[in-house]
């Protein structure tokens, strides 16, 4: 496993994790303000995860020989 992909499941992890939170403070939290913190964290986590897999989605185009140019 390479560098790069141990970073990008450290990423990937986080924005999990991120969701995770998010729906916790929602759920479990009597705070006053949990639905903006939980919603906040949960958007962010999800936004992170969707940049993920864009970015490896183009990395597996440029890398595969049919998505070479030339």
């Amino acid at each position: 496993m390479g560098k790069r992909e141990t970073s990008k499941r450290r990423f990937l992890m986080m924005a999990v994790l991120l969701c995770l939170a998010g729906a916790a403070i929602i759920t479990f939290t009597d705070l006053p303000w949990r639905g903006l913190i939980g919603a906040g964290l949960s958007l962010t986590g999800i936004a992170l995860l969707m940049a993920g897999v864009i970015a490896g989605t183009r990395a597996k185009e440029t890398h595969s020989p049919e998505g070479r140019l030339g």
